[in-house]
């Protein structure tokens, strides 16, 4: 009986092993769903904010001020500038 009980306490223990592996392989899943999440939403910020300022150079543009002064007030390229003032 002994030798029974041995056996069932070996794999007790190796069952807690995998329960313990399984519950840090989900940990670890969460947080790289948490960061993907995370990254995921600075690129929309990013974006918004690209678009934001595309849309300030663009009423500029319409204005006529020169693109050098565009550049300044938006961060934009003049490159960057030039290409928005092809699309108007």
């Amino acid at each position: 009986m002994s030798g029974k009980v041995k056996e069932i306490q070996e794999k007790l223990i190796q069952l807690q092993q995998e329960k313990e592996e399984a519950i840090k392989q989900q940990q670890l899943e969460k947080e790289e769903a948490i960061k993907q999440q995370q990254l995921e939403k600075e690129e929309a910020i990013r974006q918004q904010q690209q678009q934001s300022k595309e849309n300030t150079a663009m009423a500029m543009l319409k204005d006529g001020l020169p693109h050098e002064t565009i550049a300044k007030y938006t961060n934009l390229t003049l490159k960057e500038i030039a290409d928005l003032a092809k699309k108007q």
